[in-house]
């Protein structure tokens, strides 16, 4: 539990959190509009959050998309509950496939 709260408590890695609890999964296009900053840093954060178990991806066309890996959701989803969605402040426009 410690490690999942030292992830999430990284304000970059919150949002994307945030974020797929809002939109359920999410290619790299609109993540990058919502934290501003560069493809690089963010492959990083979501690197991050995959290794924890977190994120899991899936290829759609030739881009990957994001979500909130189900052993995540089953073991958290009282946590989900507790997200201000508010936080993911970018809507989703990307139409990647």
């Amino acid at each position: 539990m410690h490690r999942l709260f030292k992830v999430l408590g990284d304000e970059n890695r919150y949002k994307i959190f945030a974020y797929l609890v809002k939109h359920g999964e999410s290619c790299v296009c609109d993540l990058e509009e919502l934290l501003d900053i560069k493809q690089a840093n963010l492959s990083k954060h979501l690197g991050v959050m995959k290794k924890e178990e977190i994120l899991s991806t899936k290829q759609v066309g030739k881009y990957v998309h994001y979500r909130l890996s189900d052993s995540f959701q089953s073991n958290f989803d009282t946590l989900m509950t507790l997200v201000d969605p508010s936080v993911a402040t970018v809507e989703k426009k990307c139409d990647c496939k």
